[in-house]
């Protein structure tokens, strides 16, 4: 999974839980499409540069989350991956790209896909259109796929996270 659609996940995540996932969309699309008009570089400019054109160039109706989230795109160096995120954004919010797949060790009781289900609706906002798979390299829990994106919740993603991690640390 790429930056851009964590970035993407992560503020369409924020923005359903407080009602506004049509609204930032909308005004993440708008943005996006300002600056490849004008053929600014935001990366080009100071820090305070790019504060002070985001603040200018979102429309005065923008939410505080839109811009809240432009910033730290600009602080992170990331402002230049706003159409790519934006597409992403589009997609999530439009539910396109909605197969979901939920992939166990072993077939899941009624009970735990109970549970799956109140996570992936967590995760994507719906949970119509599930596939179940079986596939025992999971080795245990379960691995949940939506379009390009995936929240590894398995014992074979903790062991492979673990073992980043010893990696990088020695």
């Amino acid at each position: 999974m790429g930056t851009s659609v964590r970035y993407a996940q992560a503020l369409a995540g924020l923005a359903r839980e407080r009602g506004l996932s049509k609204a930032v969309l909308s005004q993440v699309l708008a943005f996006s499409a300002v600056l490849s008009e004008t053929g600014v570089s935001l990366a080009t400019l100071s820090p305070g540069e790019r504060e002070r054109l985001i603040d200018h160039l979102l429309p005065d109706d923008g939410t505080s989350l839109t811009r809240a989230f432009l910033h730290v795109l600009a602080k992170d160096g990331a402002i230049e991956m706003l159409p790519d995120i934006a597409r992403a954004l589009a997609d999530i919010v439009e539910g396109k790209h909605r197969q979901i797949r939920v992939t166990s060790a072993v077939p899941l009781s009624a009970r735990e896909k109970r549970h799956v289900l109140a996570k992936v609706r967590a995760l994507v906002g719906t949970d119509k259109g599930i596939q179940y798979t079986v596939d025992p390299a999971v080795l245990g829990g379960v691995v949940i796929a939506v379009g390009d994106s995936e929240w590894d919740f398995s014992v074979r993603g903790a062991i492979a996270r673990m073992r980043d991690e010893v990696t990088h640390e020695y």
